[in-house]
């Protein structure tokens, strides 16, 4: 088969999943046609070498959700997650066959754990990785291998169980919706079940933009030699979790980093009172009388927990640093931007001409954008009035250079805590 007739053949695919495309590659010296990014995932790729009869119906029915490990039927309206094809372990035995009545939304779903679909087992088949994952393979390696040992062994690899995977029928497909549907669901499984396997979500495919590309190295280059200190393991927690985390949770991360830096400063003139109270000689022989000096040195500290905020940004960031990112992303931070949700932040530059004006100002700016975006992400909807930043692909996309500045802020101070 050729790969415009696969293309016509596939088109009910390729219009539902549209990152996805059929193409010829060279694997081990040979050339093969595949459907490539199923799920926009460059790691995977279906094969059309084998029972096209079977595949591309399969593939024809269904739509490959980005952000799960899931395959949707669009005839049945049946969202299918993928589990495991490997023998279940004790805990896991007792969530297979599981069904349960989940209502939301004023409507009720099907939900439960049972056999894996023949459209799964068809196209898992025909399925290979083909590079490195960042999300595992979206759970088909166990339904790749399984087949693959059907194929091979007259008797089935005892490794292997019952393929199974978990079921919400009747539902619409949106990105969105199912996301935040799933995110419900998950917190009343786990409550009712600590044990039970959750629905992965994972953060949203964003190809780097060419600005962040432009600004890769924080000094122009990567230095040769490093001169390390141990620094603080809370701190690096955070900061290692804005790896993988979608810009929402990169955000609330990063500006965790500096709100817990925050918490610990203290202007300089108590700070200078605090040292020298605990510098007297006799500091240790007077322990009562040291400890009041400090307790009023520290109450002395007239700033609020805001005010904190911004005299550590303002200590340890230098406007410098934070300039080289805006000044590539200067339409982003020119502009006011309005999420869904209802939240709207203005435009924190007038421009690349405003750079002077940033030097003197543009900390400050940042602490009070920073702020408000974190209390439309963390606090929800206290009332009625209030507007939030919704879980969506497009606010995702508006808010991912806010989270990439602060995260950049956020090294920053990890560095001056221990400076």
């Amino acid at each position: 088969m050729q790969e415009i007739e696969a293309q016509q053949k596939l088109k009910p695919f390729l219009d539902s999943n549209p990152k996805s495309g059929v193409k010829k590659l060279t694997l081990s010296g040979e050339d093969v046609l595949a459907v490539v990014n199923p799920w926009g995932d460059p790691a995977l790729i279906i094969s059309l070498e084998d029972d096209d009869d079977a595949i591309i119906p399969a593939l024809n029915s269904l739509v490959f959700p980005e952000r799960l490990s899931a395959i949707f039927h669009v005839g049945s309206k049946q969202l299918e997650v993928l589990w495991t094809a490997f023998a279940l372990s004790q805990n896991n035995s007792q969530v297979f066959g599981r069904s349960f009545e989940f209502y939301y939304n004023n409507k009720t779903y099907n939900c439960g754990f049972r056999k894996a679909s023949d459209e799964l087992l068809t196209i898992s088949g025909a399925m290979k990785p083909i590079g490195a994952s960042e999300n595992g393979y979206r759970n088909t390696l166990s339904f790749i291998n399984y087949r693959m040992s059907l194929e091979l062994d007259e008797e089935l690899d005892k490794r292997f169980g019952t393929p199974s995977c978990f079921y919400i029928d009747g539902i619409d497909y949106s990105e969105d919706t199912i996301v935040e549907f799933l995110n419900c669901l998950n917190f009343y499984m786990s409550y009712y079940d600590a044990l039970t396997p959750r629905v992965i979500i994972h953060p949203p495919q964003l190809p780097k933009a060419l600005s962040e590309v432009g600004i890769r190295y924080r000094y122009d280059k990567f230095p040769a030699l490093i001169s390390a200190r141990p620094l603080d393991p809370e701190l690096l927690q955070f900061w290692g979790a804005t790896d993988n985390a979608e810009p929402a949770r990169k955000f609330l991360y990063a500006y965790r980093i500096i709100e817990h830096s925050a918490f610990f400063f203290v202007e300089s003139a108590p700070k200078i009172a605090v040292r020298k109270a605990l510098m007297m000689p006799h500091a240790l022989d007077d322990i009562s009388g040291t400890a009041d000096r400090v307790l009023a040195a520290v109450r002395s500290s007239t700033i609020n927990e805001y005010q904190r905020f911004e005299s550590v940004m303002a200590k340890a960031v230098d406007p410098q640093i934070l300039w080289k990112f805006i000044e590539v992303n200067v339409e982003m931070f020119s502009k006011t931007e309005t999420f869904d949700g209802g939240f709207e932040i203005g435009a924190l530059i007038a421009g690349t001409q405003s750079k002077d004006d940033f030097m003197n100002n543009g900390v400050r700016n940042i602490c009070n954008s920073a702020r408000k975006i974190r209390n439309a992400l963390a606090h929800g909807r206290e009332d009625k009035n209030a507007t939030v930043i919704l879980p969506t692909r497009s606010n995702y996309e508006k808010l991912r250079p806010w989270s990439n500045l602060i995260v950049r802020a956020a090294g920053e101070i990890i560095l001056y805590e221990h400076a």
